[in-house]
């Protein structure tokens, strides 16, 4: 009697950890993968991989297009499509998009593979989600990040994976990094409450304390008076107008408040500080109004 071929198990797409880490040392050449491509054959008509039909430089630019999640899907398909996905020039390149800091990298630190330290990475971010104090270290500790302001400052600021909410709970007693941090930042020709949204784009503060908020507006004026020399307005009054713009922000876009401030009321509180016009401060109340809270997910 006729036997059906045997039914193949269900493969479940793998992990970033487990299947990248269990594939090393086992690493096999794209190129003498592709010696012994095979068509498959799907009821009368064979199906044609047209990645293997590809130059292995021109598959790995495709491929370099795809997030990490679809990567490790893509290493479960065959022979070849995983040798590509292994190669490390894929790695490194997935490394800088993901992790900015990293583009100054000639190498990886202790001359290790690019792939098991965007996988070192992945999971101090995921530490630094819940964390952030201890992903950070955990950073450091892997030799992912120098262990000084500048250098978790940048990290933190061109990290993907990384949310703001997490940067914001991180920087929130810490000055030096909360300084590095907003340096970072370009605020060229940007309005204040543009320059704001800027900010509060890449970190979200929870409640910060009093403390926490003062080095931040501090750090905040100072950057934007760098970014635009030829702006009239003091530090100490850009201090002053973010802060009431903050007030204001929250005072419009609070659905608890229910006697919002009026155009003529903030124009009116705003005239006792310096260099306050109130051509200023009606554009600052327009801005607010048209355009939505201006700290976005922080809870300040």
């Amino acid at each position: 009697s006729h036997q059906s071929p045997p039914v193949r198990p269900h493969t479940h797409p793998f992990t970033l950890t487990h299947k990248l880490s269990s594939s090393m040392g086992q690493q096999e050449s794209a190129v003498a993968v592709g010696r012994h491509r095979h068509r498959p054959v799907y009821g009368s008509q064979q199906l044609i991989d047209l990645m293997a039909l590809l130059p292995s430089e021109v598959a790995l630019h495709v491929m370099s297009f795809l997030d990490v999640s679809d990567l490790c899907h893509l290493a479960s398909v065959c022979r070849l499509w995983r040798a590509l996905v292994m190669d490390d020039s894929l790695w490194r390149h997935r490394m800088q998009l993901d992790w900015v800091h990293t583009k100054a990298w000639t190498r990886p630190p202790n001359n290790a593979l690019w792939r098991d330290m965007y996988i070192t990475m992945w999971h101090g971010a995921r530490i630094t989600n819940q964390f952030p104090d201890d992903g950070v270290n955990v950073l450091v500790k892997s030799l992912a990040v120098i262990n000084s302001p500048a250098e978790i400052a940048r990290m933190l600021k061109g990290a993907r994976h990384i949310h703001p909410g997490a940067v914001g709970a991180y920087l929130r007693e810490k000055p030096e990094e909360t300084k590095e941090f907003l340096l970072l930042h370009d605020m060229s020709g940007l309005s204040l409450t543009q320059a704001a949204r800027c900010m509060f784009r890449t970190m979200h503060m929870q409640r910060p304390s009093t403390a926490a908020l003062r080095c931040l507006l501090t750090a905040f004026a100072r950057q934007y008076k760098l970014c635009n020399v030829r702006t009239d307005l003091s530090p100490e009054a850009i201090y002053l107008l973010t802060y009431s713009t903050l007030v204001l922000s929250g005072d419009l876009h609070n659905p608890r408040v229910k006697n919002k401030m009026s155009k003529r009321e903030f124009v009116r509180c705003g005239r006792s500080m310096p260099q306050a016009t109130d051509e200023l401060l009606g554009e600052i109340y327009d801005d607010v109004w048209l355009f939505g809270h201006v700290c976005g997910d922080a809870d300040l």
